[in-house]
Protein backbone atom coordinates (compact mmCIF):
# COMPACT_ATOMS: atom_id res chain seq x y z
CA UNK A 1 0.00 0.00 0.00
CA UNK A 2 0.82 3.59 -0.64
CA UNK A 3 2.82 5.23 2.23
CA UNK A 4 0.65 8.76 2.62
CA UNK A 5 3.55 10.41 4.81
CA UNK A 6 5.16 11.22 1.56
CA UNK A 7 2.14 13.01 -0.38
CA UNK A 8 -0.93 13.56 2.04
CA UNK A 9 -3.05 14.96 -0.92
CA UNK A 10 -4.90 11.58 -1.15
CA UNK A 11 -5.36 12.36 2.99
CA UNK A 12 -6.34 15.86 2.66
CA UNK A 13 -9.29 14.60 0.14
CA UNK A 14 -10.51 12.26 2.38
CA UNK A 15 -10.03 13.85 5.64
CA UNK A 16 -13.61 15.31 5.66
CA UNK A 17 -15.39 12.01 4.93
CA UNK A 18 -13.40 10.58 8.04
CA UNK A 19 -14.85 13.71 9.94
CA UNK A 20 -18.21 13.27 8.74
CA UNK A 21 -18.17 9.86 9.89
CA UNK A 22 -17.43 10.54 13.29
CA UNK A 23 -19.34 13.48 13.75
CA UNK A 24 -22.14 10.93 12.58
CA UNK A 25 -21.11 8.74 15.65
CA UNK A 26 -21.09 11.51 17.82
CA UNK A 27 -24.62 12.18 17.07
CA UNK A 28 -25.60 8.95 17.49
CA UNK A 29 -24.40 8.08 20.21
CA UNK A 30 -26.09 11.39 21.64
CA UNK A 31 -29.16 9.88 20.98
CA UNK A 32 -28.75 6.87 22.63
CA UNK A 33 -28.34 4.90 19.78
CA UNK A 34 -26.31 1.67 18.98
CA UNK A 35 -22.70 1.94 17.39
CA UNK A 36 -23.30 -1.38 15.95
CA UNK A 37 -26.55 0.12 14.41
CA UNK A 38 -25.49 3.41 12.88
CA UNK A 39 -22.11 2.70 11.86
CA UNK A 40 -19.85 -0.06 11.48
CA UNK A 41 -16.76 0.84 13.64
CA UNK A 42 -14.46 -0.86 11.15
CA UNK A 43 -15.93 0.46 8.29
CA UNK A 44 -15.44 4.13 10.13
CA UNK A 45 -11.89 3.19 10.74
CA UNK A 46 -11.07 2.38 7.49
CA UNK A 47 -11.55 5.99 6.58
CA UNK A 48 -8.88 6.55 8.47
CA UNK A 49 -6.55 4.09 7.01
CA UNK A 50 -4.99 6.36 4.41
CA UNK A 51 -4.82 9.14 7.12
CA UNK A 52 -2.72 7.27 10.32
CA UNK A 53 0.46 7.15 8.25
CA UNK A 54 0.26 10.74 7.19
CA UNK A 55 3.59 12.20 8.38
CA UNK A 56 3.66 14.16 11.61
CA UNK A 57 1.44 13.14 14.33
CA UNK A 58 0.50 15.51 17.57
CA UNK A 59 -1.31 17.08 20.33
CA UNK A 60 -2.90 19.99 19.65
CA UNK A 61 -4.96 21.85 22.67
CA UNK A 62 -7.38 24.22 21.25
CA UNK A 63 -6.33 26.43 24.06
CA UNK A 64 -2.29 25.86 25.12
CA UNK A 65 -2.94 29.18 27.77
CA UNK A 66 -5.73 28.73 29.48
CA UNK A 67 -7.33 29.23 33.13
CA UNK A 68 -7.83 26.43 35.81
CA UNK A 69 -11.51 26.80 35.93
CA UNK A 70 -11.71 26.64 31.90
CA UNK A 71 -11.90 22.91 29.89
CA UNK A 72 -9.17 21.37 28.65
CA UNK A 73 -9.45 20.76 24.92
CA UNK A 74 -7.04 18.71 22.80
CA UNK A 75 -7.05 17.30 19.33
CA UNK A 76 -5.05 14.24 18.22
CA UNK A 77 -3.68 15.25 14.82
CA UNK A 78 -1.96 13.41 11.94
CA UNK A 79 -0.27 15.34 8.57
CA UNK A 80 2.16 16.95 7.11
CA UNK A 81 4.46 20.40 7.68
CA UNK A 82 1.70 21.16 10.98
CA UNK A 83 -1.29 20.61 8.76
CA UNK A 84 -3.67 17.60 9.21
CA UNK A 85 -6.66 16.12 9.81
CA UNK A 86 -8.19 15.60 13.89
CA UNK A 87 -8.80 12.32 15.17
CA UNK A 88 -11.52 11.49 17.47
CA UNK A 89 -10.91 9.29 20.33
CA UNK A 90 -10.51 5.86 19.74
CA UNK A 91 -9.52 3.35 22.34
CA UNK A 92 -7.66 1.02 20.56
CA UNK A 93 -5.53 3.46 18.34
CA UNK A 94 -4.05 3.61 21.60
CA UNK A 95 -1.73 2.47 24.90
CA UNK A 96 -1.34 5.32 26.96
CA UNK A 97 -3.29 8.75 27.03
CA UNK A 98 -2.70 10.88 30.06
CA UNK A 99 -2.54 14.18 31.70
CA UNK A 100 0.04 15.39 34.33
CA UNK A 101 -0.52 18.18 36.08
CA UNK A 102 3.18 17.74 38.15
CA UNK A 103 1.13 15.84 40.86
CA UNK A 104 1.03 12.49 38.71
CA UNK A 105 -0.34 11.09 35.55
CA UNK A 106 -3.98 10.60 35.20
CA UNK A 107 -5.81 8.33 32.60
CA UNK A 108 -7.67 10.75 30.38
CA UNK A 109 -11.18 9.90 30.05
CA UNK A 110 -13.57 9.48 26.75
CA UNK A 111 -15.68 7.69 24.54
CA UNK A 112 -15.64 6.20 21.10
CA UNK A 113 -16.27 9.00 18.60
CA UNK A 114 -15.60 11.82 21.03
CA UNK A 115 -14.13 15.20 19.26
CA UNK A 116 -12.38 16.72 20.46
CA UNK A 117 -10.17 13.90 22.03
CA UNK A 118 -9.43 15.42 24.70
CA UNK A 119 -11.74 17.28 27.05
CA UNK A 120 -10.76 17.46 30.53
CA UNK A 121 -10.69 19.70 33.94
CA UNK A 122 -8.39 21.31 35.36
CA UNK A 123 -7.35 20.35 38.77
CA UNK A 124 -4.72 22.62 39.57
CA UNK A 125 -2.62 25.38 37.98
CA UNK A 126 0.66 24.87 36.59
CA UNK A 127 2.19 23.04 33.88
CA UNK A 128 0.05 20.12 32.03
CA UNK A 129 1.57 17.93 30.11
CA UNK A 130 -0.69 15.53 27.78
CA UNK A 131 0.90 12.14 27.00
CA UNK A 132 0.06 9.97 24.01
CA UNK A 133 0.94 6.30 23.23
CA UNK A 134 0.09 4.79 20.15
CA UNK A 135 -0.69 1.45 19.65
CA UNK A 136 1.50 -0.15 16.62
CA UNK A 137 0.13 -0.09 13.09
CA UNK A 138 1.66 -2.02 9.94
CA UNK A 139 2.57 -0.59 6.19
CA UNK A 140 4.07 -2.03 3.23
CA UNK A 141 6.60 0.05 0.77
CA UNK A 142 5.36 -0.73 -2.97
CA UNK A 143 9.04 0.06 -4.12
CA UNK A 144 12.68 0.81 -2.66
CA UNK A 145 12.13 4.44 -3.97
CA UNK A 146 9.39 5.26 -1.58
CA UNK A 147 11.41 3.81 1.50
CA UNK A 148 14.31 5.60 0.41
CA UNK A 149 12.73 9.00 0.19
CA UNK A 150 11.50 9.06 3.76
CA UNK A 151 14.64 7.64 5.36
CA UNK A 152 16.34 10.42 3.63
CA UNK A 153 13.68 12.91 4.43
CA UNK A 154 14.36 11.86 7.95
CA UNK A 155 17.47 12.03 8.20
CA UNK A 156 18.23 8.24 8.74
CA UNK A 157 20.65 7.53 5.63
CA UNK A 158 22.25 4.87 7.85
CA UNK A 159 19.21 2.75 7.37
CA UNK A 160 20.24 2.55 3.90
CA UNK A 161 23.58 0.73 4.64
CA UNK A 162 22.05 -1.15 7.66
CA UNK A 163 19.03 -2.50 4.95
CA UNK A 164 21.68 -4.23 2.87
CA UNK A 165 23.55 -5.02 5.73
CA UNK A 166 21.26 -7.56 7.38
CA UNK A 167 20.58 -8.92 3.73
CA UNK A 168 17.12 -7.53 3.31
CA UNK A 169 14.77 -7.45 0.15
CA UNK A 170 14.29 -4.23 -1.55
CA UNK A 171 10.80 -5.18 -2.30
CA UNK A 172 7.38 -4.61 -0.86
CA UNK A 173 9.58 -3.77 2.49
CA UNK A 174 7.25 -3.77 5.48
CA UNK A 175 7.72 -1.69 8.59
CA UNK A 176 6.02 -1.08 11.76
CA UNK A 177 5.46 1.83 13.51
CA UNK A 178 4.29 3.88 17.10
CA UNK A 179 3.84 7.62 17.44
CA UNK A 180 4.84 8.96 20.88
CA UNK A 181 3.08 12.65 21.65
CA UNK A 182 3.55 14.89 24.33
CA UNK A 183 1.99 18.17 24.78
CA UNK A 184 2.71 21.33 27.20
CA UNK A 185 -0.30 23.43 28.15
CA UNK A 186 -0.31 26.51 30.38
CA UNK A 187 -2.93 26.35 33.12
CA UNK A 188 -3.16 29.44 35.34
CA UNK A 189 0.61 30.60 36.31
CA UNK A 190 1.76 27.81 34.11
CA UNK A 191 4.49 26.95 36.91
CA UNK A 192 6.00 23.60 36.82
CA UNK A 193 8.27 22.21 34.64
CA UNK A 194 8.19 18.95 31.45
CA UNK A 195 9.92 15.83 32.91
CA UNK A 196 10.87 12.46 31.01
CA UNK A 197 7.59 10.23 31.10
CA UNK A 198 9.31 7.07 29.50
CA UNK A 199 8.22 6.93 26.44
CA UNK A 200 10.33 4.38 23.94
CA UNK A 201 11.26 7.71 21.98
CA UNK A 202 10.67 11.15 23.59
CA UNK A 203 11.40 15.23 23.47
CA UNK A 204 11.84 16.44 26.76
CA UNK A 205 12.02 20.62 27.12
CA UNK A 206 14.07 21.19 29.57
CA UNK A 207 13.16 24.46 30.37
CA UNK A 208 9.05 25.47 30.94
CA UNK A 209 8.48 27.52 27.28
CA UNK A 210 5.67 29.16 29.11
CA UNK A 211 8.43 31.24 31.64
CA UNK A 212 11.20 31.37 29.48
CA UNK A 213 12.43 35.05 28.28
CA UNK A 214 15.25 34.96 26.20
CA UNK A 215 13.59 32.55 23.43
CA UNK A 216 15.98 29.90 23.51
CA UNK A 217 14.53 26.75 24.46
CA UNK A 218 16.64 23.63 24.61
CA UNK A 219 14.94 20.07 23.94
CA UNK A 220 16.23 16.63 24.55
CA UNK A 221 15.78 13.71 22.76
CA UNK A 222 16.20 10.64 24.41
CA UNK A 223 15.56 6.64 22.98
CA UNK A 224 14.85 4.13 25.66
CA UNK A 225 15.61 7.02 28.46
CA UNK A 226 19.11 7.64 27.12
CA UNK A 227 20.03 10.74 24.86
CA UNK A 228 20.34 10.33 21.08
CA UNK A 229 23.08 11.51 19.50
CA UNK A 230 23.17 13.04 15.74
CA UNK A 231 19.17 12.21 15.59
CA UNK A 232 17.09 14.68 12.81
CA UNK A 233 15.03 17.23 14.92
CA UNK A 234 12.51 19.58 12.59
CA UNK A 235 10.60 22.26 14.29
CA UNK A 236 7.32 23.68 12.88
CA UNK A 237 6.27 27.22 13.55
CA UNK A 238 3.00 28.43 12.96
CA UNK A 239 2.41 31.81 13.69
CA UNK A 240 -0.61 33.87 14.66
CA UNK A 241 -1.74 34.63 10.81
CA UNK A 242 -1.14 30.61 10.16
CA UNK A 243 2.03 30.68 7.94
CA UNK A 244 4.21 27.94 9.03
CA UNK A 245 8.05 27.24 8.91
CA UNK A 246 9.86 25.01 9.25
CA UNK A 247 13.57 24.57 10.75
CA UNK A 248 15.77 21.29 10.90
CA UNK A 249 19.13 20.19 13.44
CA UNK A 250 20.56 17.57 15.12
CA UNK A 251 21.31 16.77 18.98
CA UNK A 252 24.58 17.40 19.76
CA UNK A 253 26.10 14.60 21.52
CA UNK A 254 23.44 14.98 24.85
CA UNK A 255 21.13 14.46 22.42
CA UNK A 256 20.09 17.97 22.54
CA UNK A 257 19.24 20.81 20.48
CA UNK A 258 18.32 24.54 20.82
CA UNK A 259 15.24 26.11 19.61
CA UNK A 260 14.57 29.71 18.79
CA UNK A 261 11.04 30.33 19.92
CA UNK A 262 11.30 33.93 20.26
CA UNK A 263 8.35 34.27 18.31
CA UNK A 264 4.60 34.17 19.13
CA UNK A 265 2.70 31.28 18.03
CA UNK A 266 2.34 27.45 18.42
CA UNK A 267 5.60 24.70 17.86
CA UNK A 268 5.63 21.50 16.82
CA UNK A 269 8.99 19.39 17.77
CA UNK A 270 9.21 16.35 15.84
CA UNK A 271 11.51 13.39 15.63
CA UNK A 272 11.88 9.87 13.64
CA UNK A 273 14.12 6.49 14.92
CA UNK A 274 13.95 3.35 13.58
CA UNK A 275 15.42 -0.51 14.53
CA UNK A 276 15.11 -3.60 13.74
CA UNK A 277 11.82 -5.07 14.98
CA UNK A 278 11.43 -7.57 17.86
CA UNK A 279 11.90 -11.27 16.73
CA UNK A 280 8.00 -11.67 17.96
CA UNK A 281 7.05 -8.71 15.22
CA UNK A 282 8.85 -9.70 12.51
CA UNK A 283 7.67 -13.20 12.63
CA UNK A 284 3.75 -11.91 13.06
CA UNK A 285 3.78 -8.44 10.56
CA UNK A 286 6.93 -9.23 8.32
CA UNK A 287 8.00 -6.02 8.72
CA UNK A 288 11.86 -5.49 8.08
CA UNK A 289 11.78 -1.95 10.14
CA UNK A 290 9.79 -0.39 12.79
CA UNK A 291 9.90 3.12 13.16
CA UNK A 292 9.25 5.44 16.48
CA UNK A 293 7.74 9.03 16.14
CA UNK A 294 8.21 11.48 18.68
CA UNK A 295 6.48 15.05 19.01
CA UNK A 296 6.28 17.50 21.17
CA UNK A 297 3.76 20.98 20.84
CA UNK A 298 3.78 24.16 23.30
CA UNK A 299 2.79 27.64 22.37
CA UNK A 300 4.45 31.49 22.98
CA UNK A 301 2.79 34.51 23.26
Amino acid sequence: MKDDRHGVSESRRRRFDARAVFLRIGRERARGVSLAVTLSVGAALSCLAPLAAAHEFWIEALDFRIDVDEPLLADLRNGEEFTGVSFPYLPDRFVRFGIDDGTGEREVSGRLGDFPALEERPEREGLHTLVYESSGTSLVYDGYEEFESFVREEGMEWVLEAHDARGLSRERIGELFRRFAKALVAVGDAGGADRAVGLELELIARSNPYVIDDGALEVELRYRGEPLERAQVSVFHRDPASTVGIDRQRTDGKGRVTLDVSSPGTYLVNAVHMHEPSPEDQASSGAAWESLWASLTFARD
